[in-house]
């Protein structure tokens, strides 16, 4: 079994009206830091405050010219569903999962080449925690082959991430979701 860019679009079109429209707006502390436009995608402004529905997918088609998406990586499957739309869209598209240090199963899996356990320890981004699943024959070939890059966050640059993002673009967002900002 595999994911296709038909899957996604199909998903898409099966979320349409469940899942409200977020908005991609920029970061004027990031975007200064890095030197040019960081535009954030706020997935936290969803009513359930989730961040993998459909965010990456919509703004990807609202800003193509954003080369590089930086998404959360736990089991994979969000990172993955991204990978496999931005490659759709631009093969050229930068895909970076963005994990923790502490229980990240799906960085430590690709490091090992394949999948492994990890323990889960309490974490600001407990979100992503928890196992891929020892027979993975799906989020991990597709992380594994379509993946640019991963990062390892530590819980201290984690909590800098959130204090950052509130302090200077009054955004809170939860550690999953702040930790994107890091490698800015």
């Amino acid at each position: 079994m595999t994911v296709t860019f038909a899957d996604i679009l199909g998903a898409a079109r099966c979320i349409k009206g469940v899942a409200d429209a977020t908005p991609l707006v920029p970061s004027p502390f990031f975007s200064a830091l890095a030197g040019q436009e960081v535009p954030l995608k706020l997935e936290n402004m969803q009513p359930i405050g989730a961040f993998k529905l459909r965010g990456a997918l919509t703004a990807m088609a609202a800003r193509p010219d954003v080369g590089t998406l930086l998404v959360p990586l736990s089991g994979g499957g969000l990172a993955a569903g991204i990978a496999v739309a931005a490659k759709a869209i631009d093969p050229a598209f930068r895909v970076i999962g963005i994990s923790m240090e502490r229980g990240a199963a799906m960085f430590d899996s690709l490091k090992a080449g394949h999948p492994v356990e990890v323990e889960e320890v309490p974490s600001l981004v407990d979100s992503l925690g928890g196992g891929i699943g020892m027979v993975n024959k799906l989020s991990f070939p597709l992380c594994r082959d379509l993946l640019d890059d991963t990062v390892v966050l530590t819980e201290e640059e984690i909590y800098g991430a959130m204090q950052t993002l509130f302090c200077e673009d009054r955004i809170v967002a939860e550690g999953a979701g702040a930790g994107q900002a890091i490698p800015v």
